[in-house]
């Protein structure tokens, strides 16, 4: 009678080492997502980092606008600008610009990441440079720099 013994190279023998090789595959894979991550989430902590420390620098005077002109950071320097107290953030700046300042909805109109910065006076020979920081294909996300005359 033949043997009913499985050979080494019976499909279940076969199937169980496929699937420890696609494991150990899926495993090494994962490391390196985890670890990506990882990295990905220490540049972000950085960058929050120094972003945070620019914007709570009392001589820095710097804005940042969504698409739609609503704001999205405030420097410390910058609140002084607009007024104490003024909280403003996620509100359109509009309703908030001191007297003399350019109307930035037609500045900001046309304005494309080639640009650069672009330059208005804004009142007693002051100075406020605005500028598109992210391409012409993604959602606007403008930068506005306020340099007083003395400065």
């Amino acid at each position: 009678m033949a043997s009913t013994e499985r050979s080494a190279t019976s499909p279940r023998r076969s199937a169980t080492a496929d699937d420890a090789s696609e494991t150990e595959r899926a495993a090494a894979d994962l490391e390196a997502l985890t670890d990506a991550y990882d990295e990905c989430q220490w540049s972000l902590e950085s960058l929050e980092a120094a972003v945070e420390a620019l914007l709570d620098d009392a001589a820095t005077c710097a804005l940042v606008l969504d698409d739609r002109r609503r704001v999205l950071a405030l420097s410390r320097g910058m609140s002084s600008v607009l007024g104490p107290g003024a909280s403003i953030m996620g509100a359109g700046l509009a309703d908030h610009l001191p007297p003399g300042w350019p109307d930035l909805q037609s500045a900001l109109g046309d304005l494309t990441h080639d640009d650069g910065w672009r330059s208005l006076p804004a009142g007693d020979r002051a100075t406020l440079c605005v500028r598109r920081a992210t391409d012409d294909d993604s959602a606007a996300v403008y930068v506005l720099r306020y340099l007083p005359a003395d400065g």
